[in-house]
């Protein structure tokens, strides 16, 4: 199957925001996992289950396009960035 990656920029009304990632369930819900977040200059990868997600961050998620969709569609994402970034 094809890997997607997408840039996901989290808004303060998100219902993703100010929530650890354990708690959202996001692998269990959709089946992509956040490879990285980028927070201001920091760079988190690799996550951990305890991290929060804040407004403002900026997600990578991975999965296939199906399960791409299916988080661009639980969480009500509005805000997808070019993932053409270097």
């Amino acid at each position: 199957k094809n890997a997607t990656m997408e840039w996901i920029k989290i808004p303060p009304d998100s219902i993703l925001a100010n929530k650890k990632i354990e708690e959202l369930d996001i692998r269990k819900k959709t089946g992509v996992s956040i490879t990285t977040i980028i927070r201001g200059e920091a760079v988190i990868p690799n996550p951990s289950p305890g991290e929060i997600i804040k407004p403002q961050d900026t997600l990578i998620i991975i999965g296939n396009n199906e399960q791409v969709k299916n988080f661009i569609s639980t969480f009500e994402i509005k805000h997808r960035l070019e993932n053409d970034r270097q």
